[in-house]
């Protein structure tokens, strides 16, 4: 039974002892989330909290303070993890992840005023958190709102169980992609493909977007770089695929992302076809064909995990054809901090 607690912010991506105190919560909070899937290592966390281009990050966590049931052990009972990036500084977004075995809103409600309190100290107007459907309103209540901004699943593949025939087939070109020609990278672009594929990556901007005045970062090789050397430094090995036309332009790209730590798990971060080359087929291609290498290359892998947001039909059902499943929903909610004493619940 926690009797008090205290909130502060750590260092996770910097402090092996602050990763070490919120990882377990971490963990078992994700576990609850999504059944069945790994839960998070060090490095995925590390990433989360880490250096990112022009992003601040920061991590604020819960701790028990010594009370009648005895002293804290050092583990936190509850963090959350956001950021706030140049091109929307009027809004923080984070996750929270609470221990399993809290009673009562008092956690959530806390990391909520913590981080309400950081943005109100930077003139941050406005706090995006993260809820997953299945958490429980108990321990989450605070920091849900009236109506969610964005509604995403997260889909899960099971490597182990795949039919690779069918996913040959589905990598194979068809009569209206048959211009385009299949490549992969790990790490770090081509210097020969880096203005094309700056240029793909803007593909994201037409995604459903989590809050709907969001400005969309400009995509360049400035930050291209940045972004591949972040990944390197927290020791994840991010392997691209991307598919070139005859024209030398990427019309779309797949780029998973595998941790050493725990390479059972793997996970997609973004998929995107350029808008000049929709309607060819070349997203069930590229992803079909990224799968493939991965188990080529990492055969320990077992699972395939990836977000989408449940307006994308066009990617849900490139996910169904290779054969993902949805195993867990976000929901994320807005709260306007402009004026109040508290976030809005």
């Amino acid at each position: 039974m926690v009797c008090a607690m205290y909130f502060k912010e750590i260092d996770p991506a910097g402090d092996p002892r602050d990763l070490a105190a919120v990882l377990p919560v971490i963990r078992a909070a994700a576990a609850g989330f999504v059944p069945g899937e790994v839960p998070p290592c060090g490095q995925q966390v590390r990433q989360w909290a880490g250096r990112q281009f022009r992003t601040t990050k920061v991590s604020i966590a819960a701790f028990a303070e010594p009370g009648e049931d005895g002293p804290a052990d050092g583990a936190a009972v509850g963090v959350l993890i956001g950021n706030h990036s140049d091109h929307n500084p009027d809004l923080l977004g984070g996750w929270t992840f609470i221990s399993p075995d809290a009673v009562g809103p008092r956690i959530a409600g806390g990391l909520m005023d913590s981080a309400a309190d950081y943005c109100r100290e930077r003139g941050i107007k406005r706090l995006l958190i993260n809820t997953a459907l299945n958490a429980d309103a108990g321990r989450y209540g605070p920091q849900r709102g009236s109506t969610p901004s964005f509604v995403g699943d997260r889909w899960l593949l099971d490597l182990t169980a795949l039919d690779r025939t069918g996913l040959e087939a589905l990598s194979s070109p068809s009569p209206a992609n048959a211009a385009y020609r299949i490549v992969h990278w790990v790490d770090s672009c081509p210097d020969e493909l880096a203005t094309a594929y700056c240029v793909a990556r803007a593909a994201m901007n037409d995604a459903p977007p989590v809050a709907d005045d969001l400005a969309n970062p400009v995509y360049d090789s400035e930050r291209m770089r940045a972004e591949e050397a972040s990944t390197i430094e927290c020791g994840i090995r991010l392997q691209v695929t991307a598919a070139i036309g005859a024209d030398g332009a990427i019309g779309g790209f797949s780029m998973t992302a595998v941790y050493p730590e725990q390479p059972e798990l793997t996970e997609i971060w973004d998929t995107g076809v350029a808008r000049d080359h929709r309607g060819r087929g070349l997203g069930l291609r590229i992803k079909a064909a990224a799968t493939l290498r991965l188990l080529h290359d990492h055969p320990g892998a077992r699972q395939l995990c990836t977000f989408t947001s449940v307006e994308n039909t066009w990617m849900i059902a490139v996910n169904r054809r290779i054969g993902y499943r949805p195993v867990g929903t976000w929901e994320m909610y807005v709260h306007e901090l402009a004026g109040e004493d508290h976030p809005a619940a």
